[in-house]
């Protein structure tokens, strides 16, 4: 016998006895993230790092330089935190001159009650 969740999926047996109750669960936090981002020579990276990792934040922040090209450099940016602001940061690496190129790697873990 299927029953039908909050969420259309499907059970193949009733769902267990807590499930309404777990869906009030907090939002998701995101733990680590990857990013794949243009920026140019200045600011250097130890600046954007310390420009990420605010004092105000937890994040561990750890750049790779992949590539230097005349006006700009490609790195990989790994932030770790207990919740990490994506928006935040992509507004700090707006606000440097960089532009995030793609997501290459991310880590979320669900909320708590």
């Amino acid at each position: 016998m299927e029953k039908q969740g909050h969420l259309g999926i499907a059970f193949p047996i009733a769902p267990p006895a807590d499930y309404d109750q777990r869906q009030g669960r907090g939002m998701p936090q995101v733990k680590q993230i990857v990013l794949d981002v243009l920026k140019p020579h200045h600011p250097t990276v130890l600046e954007l790092a310390c420009a990420i990792a605010t004092p105000t934040s937890d994040y561990r922040v750890r750049i790779i330089v992949q590539e230097v090209d005349e006006k700009t450099e490609s790195v990989l940016i790994e932030i770790d935190g207990t919740s990490i602001d994506m928006a935040g940061i992509e507004e700090t690496i707006r606000g440097l001159g960089g532009s995030v190129h793609s997501i290459d790697q991310v880590e979320v873990v669900g909320g708590e009650p």
